[in-house]
């Protein structure tokens, strides 16, 4: 008698966690920010014009403040980092040489 309920017992565990193994918690996509479409909702100070492609602008400055809008975003919200920065199809200009962009660097 022990062993068959022993042998119950040890069915009803299986069934259970294959049952349990199925089940996935559901994670929320890390956000993307679209520096074509995203910059003009950002909060405060980050607000900004957003990178249109294919006309004659330096994106440069938008660019970098971007990044540090997902770097100050990814500092307060460490379980759901931007992970990525897209930008739609199209032409950017980048005005600013490395030159310059190394001397605009903060020192750290």
């Amino acid at each position: 008698m022990k062993t068959l309920l022993w042998k119950e017992l040890a069915a009803a565990l299986a069934v259970s966690f294959c049952a349990l193994s199925s089940i996935r918690v559901a994670q929320a996509a890390p956000p993307i920010l679209n520096v074509s479409t995203d910059l003009e909702q950002l909060p405060g100070k980050y607000k900004m014009a957003n990178m249109t492609p294919n006309i004659f602008q330096d994106s440069t400055p938008l660019l970098n403040d971007a990044i540090q809008w997902v770097s100050h975003y990814n500092s307060g919200n460490p379980t759901t980092p931007y992970t990525t920065i897209k930008a739609e199809r199209g032409v950017y200009y980048f005005l600013l040489s490395p030159k310059s962009l190394v001397a605009a660097r903060p020192k750290w």
